[in-house]
């Protein structure tokens, strides 16, 4: 199972780089690639983190648990 994960993630990461990198690069918008890069990065991360049940990584529902309140709020505040 893990071993399919980690071919997933570098199959997808692949075809993100081939079909929306290359293009950044000939382009040069050099904010949306170090962007890009940074998410693809993280995401590559936490995938082989979660393939590998290290759980090295922080959880990140913890953040997002913290934040509920301000956003219910900030959503209520535009309705």
């Amino acid at each position: 199972m893990p071993v399919m994960i980690v071919y997933s993630l570098l199959i997808f990461s692949l075809l993100f780089i081939w079909l929306e990198m290359k293009p950044m690069i000939k382009n040069r918008t050099w904010k949306e690639l170090i962007i890009s890069t940074g998410i693809l990065i993280l995401a590559l991360v936490y995938g082989a983190d979660y393939a590998w049940q290290s759980y090295a990584l922080p959880n990140p529902n913890i953040l997002i648990t913290m934040l509920k309140p301000f956003s219910q709020a900030f959503e209520t505040f535009f309705k």
